[in-house]
């Protein structure tokens, strides 16, 4: 994450990969299929331009619900594809039903999020099936990255949260959105305000009105400052943003100036070694996990780091704490440079718990996973 300045070394030794989105052996094109976007009314479906499978089966399985799609938005994705053909995992199939680790499809497409209509950011849906699950079932998770600048590629292990649909999107600036550089044009775009403005636009474009929020490192900031924004919103108004129906806050600072001086005094306590500091705060994963070297190789230039939000502190003075979600969970780290410092103003937030990961850093996901999990997992279940 670029959360911390010295967490940034990381990028120099990330070996290059393909961020953009390349179609697998298989890959259909349909010329009869629609082409474009949804508007952002609320319960509107947009487009999607690709939908991926593990398996030839699981595709034709998908295919029930692409025609339902088509019934209620009129539309179809344009591209459809597949990974190689397994064959006995196809024949299994047509006897008893697949584990979902076997049929995991795939929607991806592209949202304008900005005042101007010009620019886009893109989002991925796993399982997408279950992206407008009824009360009482799995809601879906959307997930929104840090940085601010690295794409989603990092957390894409999220998807493993069990049954539910889970919202990935790359932030504007970042991975695979678009990019418009930082001018008198887009300074309202390229800032908290904007970033809560444009995460509306995907959820309002996906039609979502119930779902859980997760955040990481300033993705929690970006998840707290939408919740914040959604609960001073009056009912009255038509511009009311939906409530998740829980908060998570991972390894997010409750302040900017304070997680820097924080990372400062542990990096003295290196020796000003940046590889040690990363490798005892940042990730302790050797070699870094390909998600992470993947997100990094591809992280956006014109709005990164905390140089971006340099000054940001969240405001907990004026919360409306009657519609604040009912379930918040902190995920820290035993070891992340966002210490128990950074996060201790999040304790004050309604019907607030606070979780640690041993043995871990700033990319918990990916250096304890089977703890992590458990502890999320735990939190969406009961917050569904």
């Amino acid at each position: 994450d670029g959360m911390g300045k010295v967490a940034d070394q990381a990028s120099n030794n990330a070996h290059d990969a393909v961020g953009h989105i390349r179609m697998r052996r298989g890959q259909a094109t349909a010329s009869h299929l629609a082409a474009g976007h949804a508007g952002h009314m609320r319960g509107v479906s947009p487009l999607p331009r690709t939908v991926r499978t593990s398996n030839f089966w699981p595709m034709c399985c998908f295919l029930q619900s692409l025609r339902r799609s088509e019934a209620e938005t009129g539309r179809l994705p344009s591209k459809v594809a597949c990974a190689p053909f397994r064959p006995g995992l196809t024949i299994i199939g047509c006897l008893v039903l697949l584990p979902s680790a076997y049929c995991t499809p795939i929607v991806e497409g592209r949202v304008s999020v900005t005042k101007c209509g010009q620019h886009a950011c893109w989002y991925r849906v796993v399982r997408p099936a279950l992206l407008h699950a009824g009360i009482g079932t799995a809601a879906p998770l959307v997930v929104c990255h840090g940085g601010p600048g690295v794409p989603s590629d990092y957390l894409f292990d999220l998807s493993k949260v069990g049954n539910r649909a889970v919202v990935f999107y790359d932030q504007l600036g970042a991975g695979r959105s678009d990019s418009p550089p930082l001018d008198a044009q887009t300074a309202d775009e390229y800032c908290p305000a904007g970033f809560v403005r444009h995460l509306d636009a995907v959820l309002s474009a996906l039609g979502l009105a119930r779902f859980h929020l997760y955040g990481q490192s300033w993705g929690g900031i970006l998840a707290f400052e939408y919740v914040r924004t959604a609960c001073l919103t009056s009912s009255k108004s038509t511009q009311q943003l939906p409530l998740p129906l829980s908060l998570t806050l991972s390894n997010t600072p409750s302040s900017v100036a304070l997680v820097e001086a924080e990372a400062a005094r542990l990096l003295d306590a290196c020796g000003g070694d940046t590889n040690a500091f990363s490798l005892a705060h940042t990730c302790r994963v050797v070699p870094p996990p390909a998600l992470l070297a993947d997100a990094y190789a591809h992280a956006g230039t014109v709005w990164r780091g905390t140089a971006a939000i340099s000054g940001w502190e969240a405001d907990l003075s004026q919360l409306d704490r009657k519609r604040w979600p009912l379930h918040t969970l902190l995920m820290t780290a035993e070891a992340d440079f966002v210490t128990p410092a950074c996060m201790r103003a999040w304790e004050t937030l309604p019907g607030c718990r606070t979780v640690q990961i041993a043995g871990a850093s700033h990319h918990a996901l990916l250096e304890e996973p089977e703890q992590y999990f458990r502890l999320l997992v735990e939190h969406l279940e009961e917050c569904d």
